[in-house]
């Protein structure tokens, strides 16, 4: 750092000292205040000499010339000529005095640093409002992760065991594999994975004839027990049913949260209604026929979850999409006792028939 050369009184290293600028008021403001409260170490003071090599002056003015630690007294007696005794030469006092004497201030230190803030606290999460007890009776209510409230069927206690990691027989589906049998609702039923129209008798005659072949003649396939009358008979699945239906199961869908049916064949022993969720609660489950895509008869017909009404009635209002005036749902009639059907509008305008109806007759 070099002051210019504008007067006639120079120190020995030749820099002139007599007309100070403000900017290097500035950075003689960097060489003393270093901010810590006054331990900068001050130079050795200059010493002014004119022409012919006589001193003039010597020493700092008795005020010391940085802001942070007050002043020298009488450290270095005398003043710079022309100058600046007793003012402070930090470049915050605008201008200087022409003559030593006049009281100037040092500049206020600087503010000390100043911490980031604290970052702000997260949002508290607001707390779920307690769940509603289930309408029917062994049934659940559920919160899904995207917050979806459910009355669900949980699987029966008896068939705790079935899967083959449980050591038994029963195959059970992950997310993954169950959307092979994924159907998408509407005036024709249709398979995801392909596209193409579903035909409950068509896909019940393929693996009838598959399974046949790969058992040595005998099919696996059946169907949920249609139960028993008040006399104790044995029911039998109606003529619509024979060889004709599918199970089916809903489920939300794991990445919309909506509700989605999945359907296939009933193999004893090997594939059921469990194994669409892996045992897991159903939205609702039972059996179908759909002929040509269109939904014709719908029972929630189920061993493995034994739907009731509710199960059953929400069940098929997700099925709307698919309603025609063709479709009809099958229940079990305690006035007549034996199964029947219904219209699907009656059924959803009236589930029980005040109490003539019910799902099943163990229901």
């Amino acid at each position: 750092m070099t002051p210019p050369n504008t007067g006639p009184y120079q120190t020995e290293a030749g820099a002139n000292y007599l007309n100070f600028d403000e900017s290097y008021g500035s950075d003689l403001d960097e060489i003393f205040d270093e901010g810590d409260g006054g331990s900068a170490l001050v130079p050795a003071p200059p010493r002014y000499v004119d022409p012919s090599g006589a001193v003039i002056q010597s020493g700092y003015a008795s005020a010391y010339l940085g802001a942070s630690a007050g002043a020298y007294p009488g450290a270095y007696p005398g003043a710079y000529p022309g100058g600046y005794a007793g003012a402070s030469l930090g470049a915050s006092m605008g201008a200087y005095p022409a003559a030593g004497g006049a009281g100037g201030r040092s500049p206020s230190p600087p503010a000390p640093f100043a911490a980031p803030p604290a970052p702000p606290a997260p949002a508290a999460r607001p707390i779920a409002p307690p769940l509603p007890a289930p309408s029917g009776q062994n049934n659940l209510v559920m919160r899904s992760p995207k917050g979806t409230v459910r009355e669900v069927r949980p699987l029966g206690a008896h068939y705790a065991n079935e899967s083959r990691a449980g050591g038994g027989t029963v195959k059970y589906l992950d997310v993954l594999r169950r959307m092979k049998y994924a159907v998408t609702l509407g005036q024709r039923i249709i398979r995801k994975v392909d596209g193409r129209i579903l035909d409950t008798k068509e896909v019940y005659k393929h693996y009838r004839a598959h399974r046949a072949a790969k058992l040595g003649g005998r099919a696996d396939l059946g169907s949920a027990r249609w139960g028993k009358g008040k006399g104790g008979q044995d029911f039998t699945a109606l003529a619509e049913w024979r060889g004709t239906a599918l199970i089916w199961v809903c489920l939300p869908d794991p990445r919309s949260d909506e509700p989605c049916f999945f359907t296939h064949v009933c193999k004893i022993e090997k594939f059921h209604h469990s194994s669409f969720g892996g045992g897991s609660a159903v939205i609702g489950a039972g059996e179908w026929v759909v002929s040509g895509g269109k939904l014709l008869y719908i029972s929630a017909n189920s061993g493995h979850y034994r739907p009731d009404l509710t199960i059953f009635h929400n069940s098929v209002l997700q099925m709307t999409a698919a309603f025609s005036g063709d479709t009809q749902v099958t229940m079990y009639d305690l006035v007549a006792d034996s199964w029947v059907h219904r219209p699907v509008m009656q059924f959803i305008r009236s589930p029980s028939g005040n109490g003539r109806y019910k799902t099943h007759p163990e229901a």
